[in-house]
């Protein structure tokens, strides 16, 4: 039988535990496990690192955007509707999806729905302010950009505003949602649910969390978040 020590433990056991090479053995292991550890954290901070986006200038916004849907387009095999979304205004300028649908119509018919009805502004770039909203999207002086302003969207119906995307699937081959206030107003929220995917937008330094929550509550897949550096002019 196996000689017994204190507390019942085995005799070699109780003699380990007093050999100077325990000690050894024990600090070599804790040693080895917290250099694992280490590295394990540094390596995870870098993954992060590398896929948290710099801040780019806005031109280069526009042209990473365009690559993005471009892409997209090919993936679906048909036209996607897209939301451009962001917190507020200057996370997303108007000059953002104006000039996207403009860089996009170089090859695309491409359709530019406005959700901001607070300023309108996609009407304003186009000078079409007021406009009769009778018969939508409404054509503008480029050949292959048409848009549906937001007092036009605005007086929409959910039904009327599907049957409008519906129809710019067949007759457009990317469809814009231009949201620069998306978790402001819940009607935005609902719109989102008939769109593919979203690009969203935020001035450097600032979180895009809340708009990225919101979006895929709705069912809507962030394609990116880009972050921008801002011109004081741009709105």
């Amino acid at each position: 039988m196996c000689a017994v020590s204190i507390e019942g433990l085995p005799e070699w056991f109780t003699a380990l535990m007093y050999s100077p090479w325990f000690y050894g053995i024990a600090a070599g292991i804790f040693f080895v496990v917290l250099v694992c550890a280490v590295i394990g954290l540094l390596i995870s901070r870098k993954q992060k690192a590398s896929t948290a986006c710099a801040a780019i200038p806005i031109r280069d916004a526009v042209r990473e955007s365009c690559a993005l849907l471009t892409a997209l387009k090919k993936t679906t095999g048909r036209a996607p509707v897209v939301v451009l979304a962001g917190k507020t205004p200057r996370d997303l300028p108007i000059i953002i999806p104006v000039n996207i649908a403009i860089r996009l119509a170089e090859t695309s018919k491409c359709l530019l729905i406005d959700l901001d009805t607070k300023r309108n502004a996609v009407a304003s770039v186009f000078d079409m302010d007021g406009r009769d909203c009778s018969r939508l999207p409404l054509e503008t002086p480029l050949e292959k950009v048409a848009i549906v302003p937001a007092h036009c969207q605005a007086a929409l119906s959910t039904e009327k505003f599907k049957t409008i995307l519906a129809d710019a699937r067949r007759s457009y081959d990317v469809v814009l949602l231009n949201a620069p206030y998306l978790d402001t107003f819940q009607r935005n929220g609902s719109l989102v649910r008939n769109a593919d995917a979203a690009v969203v937008f935020t001035l450097a330094g600032q979180s895009a969390d809340t708009v990225c929550r919101m979006l895929k509550k709705q069912g809507c897949s962030v394609l990116k978040v880009v972050s921008v550096i801002s011109n004081n002019n741009d709105g």
